[in-house]
């Protein structure tokens, strides 16, 4: 436990002044629970023999009249102790979800920092998951827990001290009898615990990213007859949580059942013990204090002792947001784009998949010049989409450099994404109006921008949002078709004016005539930049100033010819 409170400070340890001010309202409101329990001492004896006595204050004896008014101060100060422990309460959650919302952003603002193949190596469904649950795992099962355990150790060691301040026989023998069990109980359950934090952590990340795959592959699935296979695998996930859940209660149950039964034996015990002696009366506010310590002490120390098994079974998510801690307050931080480069040189380029180890492109040299609209050609899987990922940094090769203006790309880093427009191949659209789509504006501005209608205009888009009516193009553009998802995408590219535009087969699902009308507006303003489009259209190649042949890992210019490629 201690060394994921560790590396909870690592997560949360910023923001110093805030901690303070909670750590403050902990012990304040351990300091009225305290004095909570005295004056109910206080007020047993007075009721029970008219004196009290209160160690290091001396004997008081009191009439009815007092009596009334002491009663009243007793009233007084747990109406201070409600108000205090509300206050308590409101600014611990208030401070722990605010983490976690920050915490959760910065993780966002991480990946979004990650290239494109990192993204889609780590997986959407893990990541979405990170960011969507597991933070809040880590703040609801760990960073709450741990600082209520601090406030349920101070409440103990204030009431504790009361007890034995008045009754230092019975108070060390309660401490005898309770301490060990504790202690042995939340030893005992430690590791299981463990054991099924593990497993939920892992099966949690399991059942999304299954029922990620099967609604994603939902209309394949269902006309091979295998929808039973995926909801039966599915649910064989969910099932797994289940038990790990129930078992989680079922131990959470043991330490309370074992300290409610010790607690009614030691009360039995010790009140049948006065009984013989025949000084009843005599223990009666010391059972008084031993009733309300029950009643605050116990249920402190049996939710100390879930507070603990809780940190632990969060220990694998505090290990999966903190895997990432590199990537926090990452985003964000991109400089603006420089003036656009006037050459890009690759020189003995090579890339490899890590995962399979096969050599994708090979001591490729080419240089590109402000000014060029080039096709990248080649068959399938020849590797033209990884070379339009090496030219717009989302992957670094494992051999050679890529340079523009001769500075490194690693070097530019967030200037070079900047000057990065792109059209790829698998158009994402956010659930949200076609000119927001076009600009990635979420301040309702888009319309503002003037530069907004030239390129609805150009690209086509002015029937598609009459269409609409001011609605959503809907949940990844489901109201939109192929087509008109693609122009989207085009649009966005170009509203960028961008120093380098690189098209991955961005006009596959336009017509003839539409692909005519993009290779146009392409050909617009190219003097300004560098234009780069993977194509197997073979007229579009050949509208191109230059070819860049892709095949069997090497790449080579060629002359712009018609014919298939």
């Amino acid at each position: 436990m201690t060394q994921t409170v560790r590396r909870l400070r690592r997560l949360f340890g910023r923001h110093r002044a805030r901690w303070y001010l909670l750590s403050l309202l902990v012990v304040l409101t351990s300091a009225m629970e305290a004095l909570a329990a005295a004056l109910v001492f206080a007020l047993v004896s007075l009721l029970a023999s008219g004196t009290v006595t209160l160690p290091l204050l001396g004997t008081f004896t009191t009439t009815g009249d007092d009596l009334g008014v002491f009663a009243a101060c007793v009233v007084g100060v747990f109406v201070v102790r409600a108000a205090t422990v509300v206050l308590h309460d409101s600014v611990l959650y208030r401070l722990c979800y605010g983490a976690g919302a920050e915490l959760e952003q910065e993780l966002l603002g991480g990946y979004l920092s990650l290239p494109p193949r990192e993204l889609r190596r780590r997986g959407r469904a893990q990541l979405v998951r990170n960011v969507h649950d597991t933070v809040m795992t880590v703040v609801e099962e760990c960073l709450l827990p741990s600082v209520l355990a601090l406030g349920s150790v101070l409440r103990i060691v204030g009431i504790v001290a009361v007890m034995a301040a008045t009754s230092p026989v019975a108070t060390l023998v309660a401490g005898l009898v309770f301490a060990p069990l504790l202690w042995f109980v939340s030893h005992l359950v430690r590791r299981p615990v463990r054991r099924l934090g593990e497993v939920v952590e892992a099966s949690l990340a399991e059942s999304l990213r299954t029922a990620t795959e099967t609604l994603d592959l939902a209309g394949e699935i269902r006309m091979a007859g295998r929808s039973e296979d995926f909801s039966r695998r599915f649910g064989d996930v969910r099932r797994r949580i289940a038990r790990a859940g129930g078992a989680e209660e079922v131990i959470r149950g043991v330490p309370r059942l074992a300290a409610e039964t010790v607690l009614v034996l030691f009360v039995v015990g010790y009140a049948g013990l006065a009984t013989v002696r025949g000084d009843a009366a005599a223990v009666l506010p010391t059972l008084g204090l031993f009733a309300y310590a029950a009643l605050r002490v116990l249920p402190s120390l049996i939710g100390l002792v879930g507070l603990v098994h809780s940190v632990a079974l969060s220990a694998p998510a505090v290990e999966t947001v903190l895997a990432d801690e590199g990537l926090l307050r990452a985003g964000g931080r991109g400089r603006g784009a420089g003036p656009a480069p006037e050459r890009i040189s690759l020189r003995g380029v090579g890339v490899t998949v890590p995962e399979t180890g096969r050599t994708v492109l090979r001591d490729v040299d080419l240089d590109l010049h402000r000014g060029d609209v080039v096709a990248v050609v080649g068959p399938n899987g020849a590797g033209k989409s990884t070379l339009v990922d090496v030219l717009a940094g989302a992957l670094a090769p494992a051999a050679g450099s890529v340079s523009a203006d001769g500075r490194p790309l690693e070097e530019l880093g967030a200037e070079w994404a900047a000057q990065v427009a792109m059209v790829p191949q698998h158009v994402h659209l956010l659930d949200s109006d076609v000119l927001t789509n076009i600009t990635l504006d979420l301040s309702g501005r888009s319309a503002q921008d003037p530069r907004v209608a030239e390129v609805v205009r150009a690209v086509g888009l002015q029937p598609v949002i009459d269409r609409l009516e001011g609605r959503t193009v809907g949940e990844d553009g489901r109201m939109l078709s192929g087509g008109e998802r693609q122009r989207v995408a085009v649009a966005r590219a170009l509203h960028r004016r961008a120093g380098v535009l690189l098209v991955d087969e961005g006009t596959s699902a336009l017509d003839t005539t539409a692909r005519a009308a993009i290779a146009e507006l392409v050909a617009v303003g190219r003097e300004d930049r560098i234009t780069v489009l993977v194509t197997h259209d073979p007229e579009l190649a050949r509208t191109c100033s230059r070819v860049v042949r892709v095949e069997g890992g090497r790449a080579w210019a060629v002359e712009p010819v018609a014919g298939p490629s």
